[in-house]
């Protein structure tokens, strides 16, 4: 027992940023559109003309997409939906995806005008999927739009004082209810971070790495966003360094992964791990496109904590238990220890937990 607390103090040393990285056995179909389901428990994209799925060991072509390739997905809990937005070439076209059922369909097009790049999350508190920007064809755009899925219907709420802005990231922030916008490029890469809250865009008072196409999401079990990557330009570079958002303030971490750009990140909360499909990078031969599935582990503050809730019950025990002995990469969230086995090990980290999580 002496070991397994050493185990979890080290566990609850350890910072926000101290994760590991790997790069997974799977070369998938990265795509910068790309969400995760948790009924099916899949990393999806939308690329090559498929709605693509990732259980942790292999990418599966689940159904057909008419778009392409898309830009953007993001998932509503409410409906069991994704949202798919724009194939490339300036338009606008926004599609559902219907989880449990693989069902796609087009609800809009031609509406808010096409666009390249733009920055999309969805509002799951308003029940609203925010657009801002993007890249018209010829000009770079600043406005801002809400979509209501209830009404299939869109507001417009004119130019930002973001201004003009292609190639930038939102995602959003369940713990601050709003969503959150970083860089992006307007005649140089841009290191700033905004907020909307549904009226208003505010500025936040520190500034991040300066990056566009970069790879961002919200880490809801943990309440932050986590930024990863991206290319300057000109002359692109892609980066390896990773970023948390503690509050009001990016905090670059210590571990260095891939160094992608033209790519996005997903959360897979069943596993409990950031899948970073495809994107550019640097070679032996250059720098050019690589189809690698890249894996990073966030740390844990309460691994055993595998139902949410803040505390480790007699719930959290009972799915370890139903776990026990399993291989299927579906259930490596419960292998607490990380050694490939679901086991005592794992029994021991839970009950040296057992109460509620540190803050």
């Amino acid at each position: 027992m002496l070991i397994t607390h050493v185990v979890v103090a080290a566990l609850i040393a350890q910072s926000p940023c101290d994760g590991t990285w790997s790069q997974a056995s799977a070369e998938g179909h990265g795509s910068v559109a790309i969400g995760y389901d948790p009924v099916r428990r899949r990393i999806l994209t939308a690329a090559d003309n498929a709605i693509w799925e990732y259980d942790g060991a292999t990418w599966t072509a689940r159904t057909t997409f008419s778009g392409g390739s898309a830009q953007s997905m993001c998932y509503d809990p409410a409906r069991q939906t994704m949202y798919i937005f724009g194939p490339w070439g300036y338009d606008d076209k926004l599609w559902t995806y219907h989880c449990p059922t693989a069902t796609l369909t087009l609800v809009s097009d031609n509406v808010i005008g096409g666009r390249d790049y733009p920055a999309i999350a969805f509002d799951t508190v308003r029940d609203r999927l925010v657009v801002h920007g993007g890249y018209s064809g010829s000009s770079l755009l600043a406005d801002t739009w809400e979509w209501n899925p209830g009404t299939n219907t869109w507001q417009s709420f004119g130019n930002s004082p973001i201004g003009p802005r292609y190639a930038h990231r939102m995602v959003y922030d369940k713990a601050r209810g709003q969503s959150v916008l970083h860089g992006g490029y307007y005649y140089f890469n841009r290191n700033d971070t905004w907020t909307w809250n549904g009226s208003t865009w505010t500025q936040l008072p520190s500034t991040g790495p300066a990056r566009y196409v970069f790879n961002m999401l919200y880490d809801a079990r943990r309440g932050r966003t986590v930024l990863h990557g991206g290319t300057t330009c000109c002359g692109e570079v892609e980066y390896a360094s990773t970023w948390v958002l503690e509050g009001n303030t990016w905090v670059q971490c210590g571990v260095a992964g891939a160094p992608r750009g033209y790519a996005n990140w997903a959360h897979d909360e069943s596993r409990d791990v950031y899948v970073l499909a495809g994107g550019y990078g640097p070679t032996p031969s250059g720098r050019q496109w690589i189809p690698a599935t890249n894996e990073y582990v966030p740390p844990s503050l309460c691994v055993a904590d595998v139902t949410d809730d803040g505390v480790v019950t007699s719930a959290d025990l009972g799915l370890l238990l139903a776990a026990w002995g399993s291989v299927d990469p579906a259930f490596a969230r419960f292998d607490l220890d990380r050694d490939g086995a679901i086991g005592q090990a794992d029994l021991g980290v839970l009950l040296a937990q057992w109460g509620p999580c540190p803050n």
